[in-house]
Formats: C-alpha cells, sequence, structure tokens
C-alpha cells in the first residue's frame, strides 16, 4: 500500500492534507493492466459545478458516458503547470480519433487571477483551446473541489532571505478587487485522475511531465472498457 503523493508546484513543496491519503494498490485492476496507479476499490469522483474558458457552465455529470482525464493547474505557474498542459495536449493528440470518448478537464488552484478569460488565454497559448475545459469559479466552490480530490492550494509571497508570507484566499480575492496583486505563487499536488465512464476514479498519475505514453495507455485501457 501506499499514500497519494504530492507533487512539488510552484518552486515548493507543501505538506499533504491530513488525513487525504488513498490507499492504493500498484497491482492489475480486475484484470486489466495499468500503468498508473490503480485505486481500489475504485473512489467515486466529487461532483463540481464550475466555469470553462468560454464561460460556459460545466459539471462533471456533462461528461457521463466519457472517461476523464482531471488535473489540477494555475496560469502563472512558472514550471511544471505548462508541461503538464503540454503532456495533456500531447496525449489529446496520441488519441486520435478516439480523443472523442474522452474529456480533459483541468481546474484552477488560483481563483484570484484565473478569471474565465485568463483561462481562455492560457488554453488558447497552449494549443488545448478547443480540446478542454480549463475550469475556475470563486474559492469557496474551487476549495470544495480541491478537499474532494485531495488537493492542498496553499498561496505564498516570497520575502527577503528564506522568508515567506502565507496569503488567504480572502487577502487575494482582496487584492485583486483593489487591482494591487502582487506575484505570488502557489503550491498544490497535481495528479491526472482518470474517471471511468460511471464516474469513478480507476488511476492516477503522480507525474506526466516526462512521458506521456503510460498516460495514454491507461486511457485506452479505459475507452475500451464497455462495464
Amino acid at each position: 500500500m501506499m499514500l497519494l503523493p504530492g507533487i512539488k508546484r510552484g518552486l515548493r513543496s507543501t505538506p499533504f492534507l491530513a488525513g487525504a491519503a488513498l490507499a492504493v494498490s500498484l497491482s492489475c485492476f480486475q484484470g486489466q493492466e495499468f500503468r498508473g496507479t490503480v485505486l481500489e476499490p475504485p473512489l467515486e469522483a466529487t461532483p463540481f459545478q464550475l466555469h470553462d474558458q468560454f464561460g460556459r457552465p460545466t459539471s462533471l455529470g456533462n461528461f457521463s458516458g466519457k472517461i476523464v482525464a482531471l488535473t489540477f493547474l494555475y496560469t502563472n505557474c512558472p514550471d511544471v503547470c505548462p508541461l503538464t498542459a503540454e503532456a495533456l495536449r500531447k496525449a489529446h493528440a496520441a488519441l486520435g480519433d478516439d480523443a472523442d470518448g474522452a474529456a480533459f478537464l483541468a481546474i484552477t488552484v488560483d481563483p484570484a487571477r484565473d478569471t474565465v478569460e485568463q483561462a481562455y488565454r492560457f488554453s488558447q497559448s497552449k494549443g488545448m483551446l478547443d480540446k478542454w475545459r480549463f475550469l475556475t469559479g470563486s474559492a469557496d466552490e474551487l476549495e470544495q473541489v480541491w478537499q474532494g480530490y485531495f488537493v492542498a492550494a496553499e498561496a505564498y509571497r516570497e520575502g527577503e532571505g528564506s522568508a515567506t508570507e502565507r496569503l488567504s484566499q480572502a487577502a487575494l480575492a482582496e487584492e485583486t478587487h483593489l487591482g494591487a496583486v502582487s506575484p505570488y505563487l502557489v503550491t498544490h499536488q497535481a495528479p491526472v485522475y482518470l474517471i471511468d465512464r460511471k464516474g469513478y476514479i480507476r488511476v492516477l498519475h503522480s507525474d506526466v511531465t516526462a512521458d506521456v505514453e503510460p498516460l495514454v495507455k491507461d486511457m485506452r485501457t479505459l475507452l475500451q472498457d464497455q462495464r
């Protein structure tokens, strides 16, 4: 058994949410071979209602009958998030016509800056405008989603020396309202969850930036699952 891994984002790591560990197995699931980490038993995916890069209301239920690749990013991320977006672009391309049976979703961990307009610009710049849904919403809406998917998002500003200033979502919202937001980073976990057609998380990939082939292979395996 192992614990769901935390991923470094925003140049530093953050402790995983207390009590948010998932018991998972690296073995096969019901005779199917997966390259990622298998959740056994599968975990029902937490529902949500957010807005995509076009401003359209979007819920997990919109993708019933499709498999879903779900991750967590933010558009001002200086390092791994753009690489993850590129990996999802490559996965979409590798699936070819099979991509019609899959949905790619990214949920922001930075609601103060990731408006619908910013999500649109980021999606367009990464060649994903019509290939995924980049979802945003209010801090209250998103914090519930983060908790449901075991993601701890923490904003901070680097000070002098090794000092850091932790920032609450309320403080960031106020800065944004006043038009006085200075640069900050967000640490968070960013697994790519694979959700089956019935809405259950079956597999997670902790890092898809080095090699997208395992993710593509597992998506094809789920696409062939007729349960």
